[in-house]
């Protein structure tokens, strides 16, 4: 099973890429399955509030591990998915992540705050 993380910055074109490697990969014969990026389920899901919450420390990570949170969760149920398909499809399986669990990382001020942020997953 192959794995390829796609990252970098809001509206950086992840998702248009994403959907050009998917194309790609299914005509030479892969499945593919996709783990969707969380953040922007959990941003609509907040709604408008949501750059209230931000404007805060604690409610920037309370956001953070809230999505991080979300993001393993649907990071571990892709897997399951695709190692069921592997094992009874018999097709070489690719999975595309569009953002991933450390990529939370980059949204925080400091190591310290991320480390902190992990910590609360346990």
């Amino acid at each position: 099973m192959k794995r390829i993380l796609f990252t970098g910055g809001p509206h950086g074109g992840k998702t248009t890429l994403v959907n050009s490697v998917r194309r790609m990969l299914q005509a030479a014969g892969y499945h593919v399955l996709q783990v969707s990026e969380a953040a922007t389920a959990m941003i609509h899901a907040v709604g408008p509030e949501i750059h209230d919450m931000l404007q805060c420390p604690s409610g920037q990570q309370l956001f953070q591990v809230a999505l991080t949170r979300n993001q393993i969760v649907n990071e571990r149920g892709v897997e399951a998915l695709a190692s069921f398909c592997k094992s009874n499809l018999q097709k070489d399986v690719v999975i595309l992540f569009e953002r991933g669990v450390l990529d939370g990382s980059g949204f925080v001020e400091n190591a310290e705050d991320w480390a902190q942020i992990l910590s609360q997953l346990e």
